[in-house]
């Protein structure tokens, strides 16, 4: 009977993740959608293909070592690279089948905490359905990859703790390590497993503080050693100040924001829509909880793995708090640094399953309530999901959309073929011609929200390189959201710079006077 569940249940998640991955490859018929941290990660595996290491440089000449990022997810790209593929054209099968993983191993994660197939199931089409994962996976970001290792580690975690053996314990540190080398924030996993294998202890306390402390430092050990490189070859650990920034008022609105939007995209505010998905949670966890009470149902339910979901979204947010106040203050509480808390609400959705009871009427009226509202959910995540990828599937997603294939700015510097570009958008530019680009200097540091110390030196360098390099500046209209650069009318002012052309989403400047390589060498 067992063997005979664990096939359908293998099948039925099978189905689901290999329907999910397809069917997310085929609505990107632009490829993956494209950021800033897109193009990092992508610089990055390029880079690394070429041999010259993993830097984030968008010039070939020269080399600025990827340490404010982690290295996983663009070393994984570069290895898709190896087969021919561009880093760009993999991160979109790399994302489908990311997202394939994650709807089986999500759905088997959910049937360890609930015993039931179809508890897994619901959790496995509420994965794909839902906003933020759908979000994450369609783009050339880390999170996908960080997900599966999230999942993986507490499938290994909770594999321990059911029957502690030191290769599973070894695995789950594995798993651990890996997410932390996706994301800085993975060291919110070596916190939960440490704890868990604490809180759960099977042996003495000496013994399972032992085994804890073997788990931290097989998880810490990879980091350790990136770390160490960061230090070595760019003067830094991870390019993070250590200063107190706490997080605002409206931020962390925002974040409460996100995650209403996760339930109830199409709802559209804050007040309704969390107010529908606070009732949803309530109503389903009082009544699981009052016929688990009654000890109805309970020689189902396996706490280890529940509390493994709530131990990882405690300590993960703790982790964020901590970076948004201490390291980052730029880190925005939004659906992507949110997401990878969407699987273990699913987990605990299904751990409360085994409260409603089918051996009795009522418990079989409220299983069908408890259905009634799973499918409410996943109509109003679907609703919300289908929005966005149609739009992805007509125009593209960020700087793979449509403005920026066909931008008329980007267009013109593909004509004029100069080089370097100085620019309000250098990931664009990188991304769409290929050619060197280069930030121009912010004003104000985004990490810290100070004044960048630095601002006015690298201003006067950027003028030089105009003026001896032949090179160009391109300043795009519909970039909005880099507050802490300068103005365009500041540029043009104190750099002395006049128009080589006006387009519709932007302006190209040059330096007025030039002055030759040869000249300044002789003087």
């Amino acid at each position: 009977m067992i063997e005979t569940s664990a096939r359908r249940l293998a099948v039925i998640l099978a189905v689901l993740g290999l329907a999910g991955g397809f069917g997310l490859a085929a609505v990107l018929p632009w490829g993956a959608g494209l950021s800033y941290d897109s193009a990092i990660y992508i610089a990055a595996a390029r880079n690394l293909l070429a041999g010259r290491g993993l830097s984030v440089s968008f010039d070939p000449r020269q080399f600025f070592p990827l340490t404010h990022q982690p290295p996983l997810y663009p070393a994984v790209l570069a290895g898709v690279g190896l087969s021919g593929i561009d880093p760009v054209d993999g991160a979109r099968w790399l994302g489908a089948a990311l997202f394939a993983a994650n709807v089986v191993m999500t759905g088997t994660l959910a049937y360890l905490a609930s015993r039931s197939i179809g508890a897994a199931a619901w959790a496995a089409l509420l994965f794909m359905s839902a906003p933020p994962m759908v979000l994450v996976h369609t783009m050339a970001w880390s999170e996908p990859l960080f997900i599966a290792c999230e999942i993986s580690a507490l499938l290994f975690l909770a594999g321990y703790l059911r029957e502690p053996r030191i290769k599973t314990l070894v695995a789950a540190a594995l798993a651990a390590a890996l997410a932390w080398l996706a994301r800085y924030a993975g060291v919110a996993l070596v916190i939960t497993g440490a704890l868990a294998i604490v809180w759960h202890r099977h042996e003495s306390w000496k013994k399972s503080l032992t085994r804890a402390a073997v788990f931290a430092l097989l998880s810490c050990a990879p980091m350790a050693a990136w770390l160490m490189r960061n230090y070595l070859v760019g003067g830094t650990a991870t390019n993070r100040i250590l200063m107190f920034h706490p997080p605002t008022r409206e931020s962390l609105s925002g974040g409460f924001d996100a995650v209403a939007g996760w339930f109830f995209p199409t709802v559209g505010s804050l007040g309704p829509a969390l107010l529908i998905f606070l009732v949803f949670i309530c109503a389903y966890a009082f009544l699981a909880w009052r016929y688990s009470a009654a000890g109805l149902g309970s020689e189902q339910r396996d706490g280890k793995v529940d509390s493994l979901a709530v131990l990882w979204i405690g300590s993960y947010l703790a982790v964020l708090l901590l970076s948004v106040s201490f390291f980052d203050a730029g880190i925005p509480f939004d659906s992507r640094i949110l997401g990878p808390l969407y699987p273990p609400l699913l987990v605990l959705g299904a751990a409360a399953w085994p409260g409603l009871p089918a051996s009795s009427e009522k418990g079989r009226r409220l299983r069908i309530v408890g259905v009634a509202l799973a499918a409410i959910l996943f109509c109003s995540q679907l609703a919300g999901t289908t929005s966005s990828l149609a739009s992805g599937y007509r125009e593209g997603i960020g700087y793979a959309g449509r403005a920026w294939r066909d931008s008329p700015l980007a267009r013109r510097l593909r004509d004029m073929g100069r080089a370097p570009v100085f620019t309000n958008a250098p990931d664009a530019v990188y991304l769409v011609t290929g050619l060197p680009a280069f930030n121009i200097p912010a004003k104000v540091d985004a990490h810290t929200n100070l004044p960048y110390a630095g601002f006015p030196a690298e201003l006067e360098a950027l003028r030089v390189r105009l003026e001896t390099e032949n090179g160009v500046l391109a300043y795009f209209h519909k970039i909005s959201w880099r507050w802490n650069l300068p103005s365009e009318e500041e540029l043009t002012e104190r750099l002395d710079l006049r128009v080589l052309a006006r387009e519709a989403d932007g302006v190209t400047y040059e330096a007025r006077k030039k002055r030759q390589n040869s000249e300044l060498r002789g003087r």
